[in-house]
């Protein structure tokens, strides 16, 4: 990101080295730990974004990042949204990114292939607008666990 560019190259690969690359190590593991004891694995990777970049206004209260050619994350999308577009919030699918851009559901993606409809790993975006709008961390969580219970699979 725009932080990431503003650092010298050792300052970058110390962040990586320290945080990056143990996070999505432990992400790996804890997937292939749940493949081989369940059979599946749905993983949700929880972020928020700016309102505004770079002078453009982002639309969008709560989003849900997925990779549209597998059916059962666009399911999954769809059950996380629904509560959120139910209490007046704006939802958008696939935005502010793309849901097969480089992140960590992509990367799992390309490791698990093999694993198919039994991997279901997307991404959830919440705007900033959300808290200093008064929302609650614990009210998104609810939220968001509504969305997941009604996921089918």
């Amino acid at each position: 990101g725009v932080v990431g560019r503003r650092l010298s190259p050792a300052d970058r690969e110390g962040l990586l080295a320290d945080y990056h690359r143990p996070y999505r190590q432990a992400v790996c593991a804890a997937v292939e730990e749940g493949l081989r004891r369940r059979g599946a694995v749905t993983l949700l990777s929880v972020h928020s974004f700016t309102p505004r970049l770079k002078g453009v206004v982002r639309n969008v209260d709560v989003a849900v990042l997925y990779d549209p050619a597998r059916p059962a994350e666009g399911r999954l999308a769809d059950a996380i949204l629904a509560p959120f577009a139910a209490a007046g919030l704006r939802v958008r699918r696939n935005y502010p990114y793309r849901g097969v851009s480089d992140g960590v559901a992509t990367a799992l993606r390309r490791r698990f292939d093999r694993a198919g409809e039994r991997l279901v790993p997307v991404e959830i975006e919440y705007s900033h607008r959300l808290f200093d709008g008064g929302w609650r961390p614990a009210r998104l969580a609810e939220l968001t666990a509504e969305g997941i219970a009604a996921f089918k699979g």
